[in-house]
């Protein structure tokens, strides 16, 4: 009776040991361990950027752009080492977000999704995480870099402006600097300024903004 049941199973294409899924319990995204893996087109990440593009932040906080090809991405991994990524899952955002490390610098950040069919391919992308915050402002926006800076700062001001004011202030709250510019990009020499701590203020008529870098 047995091999009677066992042949009848066999022609309906059944199995004696579970289900496929069963056979295929391993590891989850999420926590840890990796997606199942099937013979399905695997995903493919695009266009992946960091923050629209963008080469500097001061904020620690990044946005990951992107496009995926081949299905829905359920789950994604990110990471500074690319030998990290894929080893910690976090469920699947649009855009998602990642805090780099403190360190100030170039960050090498690398990105994947994954489903239940599979893993994608890893992308890369670069950004320098400046030191640069915004003190204080009224009405005026303005980047200073590279930051930290070790003689000569580039400042950008946004806006047509006429002219712009330029102090420098050391950590002790001495004035180091004072300049006038005739344009809304140009270089201000800091080579005199004590190491540490500065304050760059940059005024235009009644708007202003005042910056903190550090001077290597």
């Amino acid at each position: 009776m047995k091999q009677i049941i066992y042949f009848i199973v066999l022609l309906a294409g059944g199995s004696l040991c579970g289900s496929p899924a069963q056979a295929q319990d391993g590891g989850a995204p999420g926590t840890s361990g990796d997606p199942l893996q099937t013979s399905q087109e695997p995903l493919i990440v695009r266009d992946f950027k960091i923050n629209d593009g963008s080469d500097r932040t001061s904020n620690r906080t990044i946005t990951l752009n992107h496009t995926v090809e081949n299905g829905v991405p359920t789950f994604y991994s990110v990471a500074e080492d690319s030998t990290q990524v894929g080893k910690e899952w976090r469920p699947y955002t649009a855009q998602p977000v990642f805090q780099l490390s403190e360190t100030m610098g170039l960050k090498d950040v690398y990105f994947r999704v994954a489903n239940p069919s599979g893993m994608s391919n890893i992308v890369s992308a670069g950004i320098y995480l400046d030191a640069a915050v915004t003190v204080e402002s009224r009405g005026l926006t303005a980047q200073v870099c590279p930051n930290p800076v070790e003689a000569s700062a580039t400042v950008t001001v946004e806006g047509d402006v006429g002219q712009v004011q330029v102090t420098v202030y050391s950590f002790s709250g001495g004035v180091c600097l004072t300049q006038v510019f005739k344009s809304s990009s140009f270089e201000v020499d800091l080579s005199r300024c004590p190491s540490g701590t500065l304050l760059i203020r940059l005024s235009s008529g009644p708007y202003y903004t005042v910056k903190r870098v550090i001077k290597l």
